[in-house]
């Protein structure tokens, strides 16, 4: 039966479309995490820490896009809105781009340092099977959303997509490079580099 409700996932809408972003950020981080724990990487939970942090980020830039979006309505609902902030919600995107860049920043110092803290110590022993299969599917999944995100975006206009776009093109840059470390790790046992395997994990983090 036709209906005139909106799509929860409308790739024609701003919200659509970070709410998409919100559920794959989601899906992702719980399978970094997972996969994090049973290959022992440090690399890999930082990425769905990261993650994490990018679902927030998106949550909130799908928060003001409503907010800028009921502004501009013509009802007693804006009329409440535009009487209680004068100033409307147009200054808070660049906030919210703001702090999101200044968050991301943050964790990426945060594991610098847990990086190099390992190693010093000796490195850490990871399980590659589960570290190379999970590289893989972030590679697949990411450089997707990345795609998808971006092809959207040439309709929308949108300066929050746009970032949203860029943060699946760097986090699909990383699984890349997670991917041939983790290679790396696999050719070097048994030989005479073998020792280098315990570093890749702290040295692809930092």
């Amino acid at each position: 039966m036709a209906t005139d409700r909106p799509q929860f996932f409308d790739p024609a809408t701003e919200q659509g479309v970070l709410r998409l972003s919100i559920a794959a950020s989601l899906l992702l981080a719980a399978a970094a995490v997972v996969f994090g724990l049973l290959a022992n990487s440090s690399l890999i939970i930082f990425d769905g820490i990261y993650g994490l942090i990018d679902v927030v980020m998106t949550w909130l830039s799908l928060l003001v896009a409503r907010l800028i979006a009921l502004s501009t309505q013509t009802d007693a609902l804006q009329s409440r809105l535009n009487q209680r902030f004068t100033m409307g919600f147009w200054h808070l995107e660049p906030i919210v781009l703001g702090v999101s860049g200044t968050l991301m920043i943050g964790a990426a110092l945060y594991a610098l340092v847990n990086a190099v803290d390992a190693l010093m110590s000796g490195g850490r022993h990871i399980a590659l099977g589960p570290a190379i299969a999970f590289a893989g599917l972030s590679i697949v999944g990411e450089g997707a959303l990345a795609w998808f995100i971006l092809r959207a975006n040439r309709r929308i206009g949108s300066e929050f997509i746009a970032l949203d776009a860029k943060n699946w093109v760097i986090a699909a840059s990383m699984s890349a490079c997670y991917l041939l470390a983790f290679l790396g790790g696999v050719l070097v046992q048994g030989t005479s580099w073998a020792w280098v395997g315990p570093y890749i994990d702290p040295a692809i983090l930092a």
